[in-house]
């Protein structure tokens, strides 16, 4: 998807990777995933792999694992810019941002918006105690009010608004910690909600 591919991209660089080594982690993510055995200008297909002992790569197909991207040829730049990456990824979102939990840097990427509007909306859907994720978050902004607030140009909105939603909650994460003393334990779910109202649980990780 190229919107997809701009958004990443735009991330790599505000995470301080330069054009270079952004196109080729991007270009080689997409070779990865996508069904064709045709490199990108930047990219990486089978030979590249087999050069490295590393049969049966890339893929062509989705990312099974987080961790697998760390396989993909120019991956490692971005890992070491963003030691924090995975908290940025998901193998089970629906295709969008939500503008009503993104970071400031994804919200950037994605729409181009300034750091001062982004800003805006952040406070915006806090609330009154300026904290995410508690009862008087400005859920009721919808995602129009979200975007107005981003001062998206005209040539730009319909980018922006196929690839954003606001407060849709359809999959969300859930992390429970709890000590004991020295000894802490994380348990992580990953839900989805349907349109009845039920959850599927996709994932279940404990560390």
């Amino acid at each position: 998807d190229k919107r997809a591919y701009e958004a990443v991209y735009n991330l790599f660089l505000l995470w301080g990777i330069n054009n270079d080594e952004a196109t080729t982690a991007m270009d080689c993510l997409a070779d990865w995933v996508d069904g064709d055995k045709e490199a990108r200008p930047q990219g990486a297909e089978s030979d590249y792999y087999m050069g490295l002992q590393m049969n049966g790569f890339p893929r062509n197909q989705g990312f099974t694992s987080l961790d697998e991207m760390l396989l993909v040829k120019g991956f490692d730049v971005v890992a070491r810019a963003k030691p924090e990456w995975r908290n940025y990824f998901s193998l089970y979102g629906e295709g969008t941002i939500d503008l009503f939990w993104a970071s400031k840097d994804v919200i950037m990427a994605v729409t181009g918006a300034t750091e001062g509007d982004v800003s805006r909306l952040i406070t915006a859907r806090a609330g009154n105690d300026g904290i995410d994720g508690t009862d008087d978050d400005n859920r009721g902004l919808g995602i129009n009010g979200a975007i107005s607030m981003l001062s998206i140009p005209p040539d730009r909105l319909s980018f922006v608004q196929a690839l954003t939603t606001y407060a849709s909650d359809k999959v969300f994460r859930i992390v429970s910690m709890g000590y004991v003393g020295t000894h802490s334990v994380t348990i992580t779910v990953v839900a989805k909600m349907q349109d009845d109202g039920s959850l599927t649980y996709l994932s279940r990780t404990e560390e």
